[in-house]
């Protein structure tokens, strides 16, 4: 009798406990649906980007420029990047007030870097845009020669909602700026095989890093995390190349904001 208590009990047990297991199951694949969906929106109500490709060279006036514009997509977000892309090819040029201004110059040859100051004067420029979520990403790459000592590389990154195009920035995207740069400078350590120390950042040639660990000016989104770029003097002297640090979604979901306009949570 005694016997068939103990098999009535543990059978009873086992049911109870998977019932609970396949509770738990149900209860985890409903919240993993709900992010899905969540994310499956944002992706949806983005406003999906067309481009077309330029590019002009012109080894007599110093330059080899290539960049994209924006075909179909939001009127303000169209504005708002191809104003910021005109800003980096132009800088204060009033002569300039658009890209069809511009290339009116490029293909009439009345644009030029070389000077009378600079005859060896060089500039490659390249200008590219990529959609994540609702973020739309302007990647700016250029080198410029002077005829100084060198000439000088940069990267530079602007990002916009698809919808409005407002700029965003990182306070778009994180709700715990302190801890988020923690997990930043988690990485850099871990990819230079550093101490978390600012002397052991110095003595390794980060010596903009003598005050402690800061976040690059520049960044860009992809499907697998967040990119910072370092360009030249921002963490060190010109020896120093230009480097980043990557880190993945994974690792910094708890920082980031729900719904945030990346489309990751």
């Amino acid at each position: 009798m005694k016997s068939y208590i103990f098999i009535f009990v543990c059978s009873f047990s086992l049911l109870v406990a998977c019932g609970n297991s396949k509770k738990e199951n149900k209860e985890k694949n409903t919240s993993e649906n709900e992010k899905k969906e969540q994310k499956d929106a944002v992706n949806e109500k983005s406003v999906k980007l067309k481009t077309e490709k330029k590019e002009f060279k012109d080894d007599a006036n110093g330059y080899n420029i290539s960049y994209e514009v924006i075909t179909e997509g939001n009127e303000a977000l169209k504005n708002k990047a191809h104003e910021v892309l005109l800003k980096e090819l132009c800088g204060d040029d009033k002569d300039v007030k658009s890209l069809e201004d511009l290339e009116k110059k490029f293909k009439s040859k009345q644009y030029s870097v070389k000077s009378e100051f600079c005859q060896n004067a060089s500039k490659e420029f390249r200008g590219s845009f990529s959609q994540l979520g609702q973020v739309v990403s302007l990647s700016i790459r250029q080198y410029d020669f002077q005829c100084g000592a060198h000439g000088l590389g940069s990267t530079a990154y602007y990002h916009f909602n698809a919808e409005t195009g407002k700029e965003i920035t990182l306070k778009d995207i994180v709700k715990d700026e302190k801890r988020f740069i923690n997990e930043v400078e988690k990485q850099f350590c871990a990819d230079n095989k550093l101490k978390k120390n600012p002397e052991a950042y110095v003595q390794a040639g980060y010596e903009g890093f003598a005050g402690g660990f800061a976040l690059a000016k520049n960044y860009s989104f992809d499907k697998g995390g967040i990119t910072f770029s370092y360009d030249p003097y921002e963490a060190g002297p010109y020896t120093l190349p230009p480097f980043y640090v990557k880190v993945s979604y994974d690792k910094i979901k708890p920082y980031l904001l729900e719904n945030n306009p990346l489309g990751i949570n």
